[in-house]
């Protein structure tokens, strides 16, 4: 699917939306790990007081997420149908498969 997102985006009028519930609910995690995933990345690269190991633990986690969380939810949703509509054959064709949105909801505390 081109452009999926589990809700509408608010600067946006190009967009499918992913109704299939599995599909939503990886996408869900998927976006909400990414986005602290990319917040982590900007705190290390943007970093004032941190200490060596605090810098450490910033870029060791933001990797591990990429890693451990973003790449296998990012396979896992285009094996996923992105909607209930119709028949979606199995295995899921490309164009109707979920796929990841750039969908990002989370922002890190202030220091």
């Amino acid at each position: 699917m081109e452009s999926p997102f589990t809700d509408p985006p608010a600067d946006s009028t190009g967009y499918n939306l992913i109704d299939y519930p599995a599909a939503r609910a990886v996408s869900e995690v998927f976006n909400a790990s990414y986005g602290v995933m990319v917040e982590m990345l900007m705190r290390f690269f943007d970093h004032t007081e941190e200490s060596s190991q605090e810098l450490k633990t910033l870029v060791d986690t933001a990797l591990g997420t990429m890693q451990g969380v973003i790449r296998p939810l990012g396979a896992m949703l285009t094996t996923l149908p992105a909607t209930t509509a119709g028949d979606t054959p199995e295995p899921v064709r490309a164009s109707r498969s979920a796929g990841r949105s750039t969908t990002s909801r989370t922002a890190m505390p202030p220091r």
